[in-house]
């Protein structure tokens, strides 16, 4: 590896004094001037021919010392091995991996510190250093942003489609509105709610009507009296629900200013947006259509729907 001298040597190579300060490589064998890397004799010539096809991988600055720790990792391996002689493609494995493993390290190195009077470069703009970008007591908090950012990624998705719907002032549906509210009491039961879930595990373990308590047939839970009533409710409940819901949102999308049909923009100067005004218009084309077919005629007196 390349060292700087503390004390003068001479090169085992040429002969030639090296003084103190001096830049050298030094080898178990012995150390060589920086000019006389390349005639080594014995073994060595060829680790170094190695050495020297696997620095160009490696930053400018670092090239030297990864040659070096190049040749003296082949010179281990030989000494490992023993009399068995290395071939040229194990060599130039172990390089590879000298050269993976200093890339790995500068990966997590990193640039740790910096000077706070260090100018940032602005195209067009007055040079700034570190120290005037740092943020005041008015910017954002930081902390409270990724604590945000990592409650809203543990958030269920259904809630989140809730917090989407109110960031755009869009009226939420009754389930919406029952499902935040359990929501928000973080998982507390209702008195009422487990009574009623008790009241329906033991009415089911017991074979018995979970509604009304009479006996059931097997697979069923309720009785066919209750099964019918479940049924009739079940569509009256929808049914009005979706009416209710429509005219909710109706309401909601003329306060926005929005067309009460769809919710799109309005046309200019209309209630409605230019897709529902154009299904109007041919809604009123085929009503004056069918008004004129029906018209009774005046010289016969009969209707031409069906001629009587």
């Amino acid at each position: 590896m390349i060292i700087t001298l503390e004390k003068p040597a001479k090169c085992a190579d040429c002969g030639s004094e090296l003084k103190v300060g001096e830049k050298a490589r030094w080898y178990p064998n012995g150390t060589y001037g920086i000019g006389c890397h390349q005639n080594l004799s014995d073994g060595w010539k060829s680790y170094a021919e190695i050495a020297r096809k696997f620095k160009w991988k490696v930053l400018p600055e670092d090239r030297d010392d990864m040659e070096s720790d190049i040749i003296l990792e082949l010179k281990e391996l030989k000494e490992k091995y023993g009399p068995k002689p290395l071939t040229v493609g194990g060599m130039m494995l172990a390089a590879k991996f000298l050269v993976r493993d200093y890339w790995r390290r500068k990966s997590r190195e990193g640039q740790r510190f910096t000077s706070l009077n260090r100018v940032v470069e602005h195209q067009g703009k007055p040079q700034l250093s570190w120290a005037d970008t740092i943020s005041d007591a008015r910017a954002m908090d930081l902390d409270a942003w990724l604590d945000a950012t990592s409650r809203l990624k543990a958030l269920p998705p259904g809630v989140k489609k809730i917090a989407c719907k109110l960031e755009r002032g869009d009226p939420l549906t009754s389930g919406q509105e029952a499902y935040l509210r359990r929501f928000r009491e973080d998982g507390k039961a209702n008195p009422n709610r487990a009574w009623l879930y008790k009241r329906y595990q033991q009415r089911r373990a017991r074979g018995l009507c979970v509604r009304c308590g009479e006996k059931v047939e097997d697979g069923f839970a309720r009785c066919p009296r209750c099964r019918e009533w479940a049924r009739m409710h079940q569509a009256l409940y929808k049914r009005r629900k979706g009416l209710a819901w429509q005219a909710k949102l109706r309401q909601h999308w003329r306060k926005e200013g929005r067309c009460p049909r769809c919710g799109r923009p309005p046309e200019l100067g209309h209630k409605k947006c230019s897709h529902c005004l154009a299904k109007d218009g041919e809604c009123l084309r085929r009503w004056r259509k069918r008004r004129a077919a029906a018209a009774p005629d005046c010289e016969s007196g009969t209707l031409h729907i069906c001629g009587r």
